[in-house]
């Protein structure tokens, strides 16, 4: 009998430990090195915008993705020639690599970001949508189509039910979280690039519910508030430095993570981005440790649209905007340019984890015509792919109550 109790329980670990195996914790995200330079150039970037969109912020929460922007305007950049595509690669940070190479990286993370881990919900999409009596050419829908899986639709742009059509494909790609990007179809307009990033993924370490308790927020400009913190005791990636201190909090199977960074005392948010740059987001990567240690972080959810016009221009990209922009790979014709580039994006924290949305809109139009450490005051976040260190969302929250 005891030799069967034996053999019973040889059994039950080697089907625990089959089961273990067959388990799919995804894969890698494995870039070549002229694929990581881009991801670096892309950082680089995503550091300059978040410096003019937190200015602009001013007190207020931010959400935006960098990625969602960057893979909206090399799809535009594909019909653009001479000094309007210089300014845009200029501004972009494409300009350390040939354009079938930008086409190339993208279209790769849209191949693979959706698939590295079974445990997060991962979606990109694009689209282009045109005036169904304009004449693209072919070779522009092409491309896009190829690098960027666009889908391409002619619409009749008059027809009041248009904008609800790009809105319903907007919906649909971003499990309902940003419900519309159009709100009005003007006259001049001939075009819209959109591209949608979806994230929902859960904690690996997820904080318990029943923890959550009412605590101060210090907030950068409205008083105290009350808001609810998640408590969490657990080994985690941290780093200490003259900015302040830096967790990193793994989703599912440690393929993506959120990166928390509370200031320094005496440091603002403000101080820290300001001082922020490629190098210095490198050194906080770069320093973390594993860490037996306490988080109380507080649950939020941020709504934020934005207009990128303005900020575009001061990079370089005013030709871009302008009514001698080149465009001509769009329209041999030319008279083509940037109307405005727009995005909304959404996140939501909680205990369980995070869900996160963004849609950014390239609209082109005709020129001829017109105890631990308690995040309790203003604080950054990233969404990164850990092995690459690709950051797919930025934000601030100031105050987690709005």
């Amino acid at each position: 009998m005891r030799n069967v109790y034996l053999l019973l329980a040889i059994l039950v670990l080697v089907t625990s430990c089959t089961k273990d195996s067959n388990v799919n914790k995804g894969e890698d995200l494995v870039l070549t090195a002229d694929e990581q330079q881009r991801t670096e150039a892309d950082n680089k970037f995503s550091l300059k915008l978040f410096k003019e969109l937190a200015a602009d912020a001013g007190k207020d929460n931010l959400v935006f993705s960098p990625l969602s922007l960057s893979m909206a305007i090399a799809m535009t950049s594909n019909g653009s020639s001479g000094q309007t595509l210089e300014g845009i690669r200029a501004a972009m940070e494409f300009s350390g690599a040939t354009e079938e190479q930008i086409n190339s990286y993208y279209n790769k993370l849209l191949a693979k970001l959706p698939v590295l881990d079974p445990a997060a919900d991962v979606k990109l999409a694009n689209s282009i949508w045109y005036r169904q009596d304009f004449t693209v050419s072919p070779a522009f829908l092409q491309v896009n189509k190829n690098s960027y899986n666009a889908a391409v639709q002619p619409l009749n742009f008059s027809d009041p039910a248009a904008p609800g059509k790009i809105n319903t494909w907007v919906n649909d790609k971003t499990n309902g979280k940003i419900t519309e990007i159009v709100d009005n179809i003007p006259a001049d307009m001939i075009m819209y690039l959109i591209n949608a990033v979806y994230f929902k993924a859960n904690w690996k370490y997820q904080f318990d519910k029943s923890k959550t308790q009412k605590a101060v927020f210090h907030t950068a400009g409205d008083g105290d508030v009350q808001a609810d913190f998640m408590t969490i005791k657990t080994s985690l990636n941290t780093s200490y430095s003259s900015d302040g201190f830096v967790v990193e909090l793994p989703y599912g199977n440690e393929k993506y993570s959120m990166v928390l960074l509370l200031p320094a005392t005496g440091k603002s948010v403000q101080d820290v981005i300001n001082a922020a740059n490629p190098a210095s987001w490198n050194t906080w990567m770069n320093s973390l440790k594993k860490e037996g240690t306490t988080i109380y972080l507080p649950r939020f959810l941020i709504n934020y649209d934005v207009e990128l016009n303005d900020i575009l221009k001061g990079f370089g990209m005013e030709l871009a905007f302008s009514y001698v922009a080149d465009f001509t790979r769009i329209n041999t014709n030319g008279d083509l340019r940037i109307s405005k580039v727009k995005q909304k994006a959404f996140i939501e924290v909680n205990e369980a984890g995070t869900e996160a949305a963004a849609v950014t809109s390239v609209g082109i139009e005709f020129t001829s015509s017109s105890g631990g450490i308690k995040f309790d005051r203003p604080f950054l976040f990233a969404i990164r792919e850990m092995k690459t260190g690709l950051i797919l969302f930025n934000g601030i929250v100031n105050n987690p109550t709005k």
